[in-house]
């Protein structure tokens, strides 16, 4: 998504959102020219997860102070654990699924 607020002010410029602009779309690729050969690609965008580096570098204020509601590790872990064991989640190829909210959106109870 585009930054809220310019570069200069502390939000994201181009050389951050670029690059994962093309990340995002490489799933895409990948499941359209390998899904036939078994691969399941499927982008797993995490949220801002609060982990040990987060709070070293911004702070426990950082952790709660934002509007975002932040996401534990252990979250995208069930996600990507759901993704490489459950066969329906062979329909997710080529998608971005948003961790913090994918169980809740689709109804889903995993484990």
């Amino acid at each position: 998504m585009p930054s809220p607020i310019p570069a200069r002010k502390g939000g994201w410029g181009f050389v951050y959102g670029g690059p994962k602009s093309g990340f995002h779309r490489l799933c895409e690729f990948v499941h359209l020219e390998h899904h036939q050969d078994g691969i399941l690609a499927v982008n797993v965008e995490p949220g801002r997860t609060v982990t040990e580096a987060f709070v070293a570098m911004f702070g426990e204020k950082a952790a709660i102070s934002s509007l975002a509601e932040p996401t534990m590790p252990a979250t995208t872990g069930d996600v990507v654990a759901w993704i490489a064991t459950q066969p329906e989640a062979r329909e997710w190829g080529g998608k971005l699924i948003s961790s913090p909210t994918f169980f809740k959106n689709q109804g889903i109870s995993f484990p």
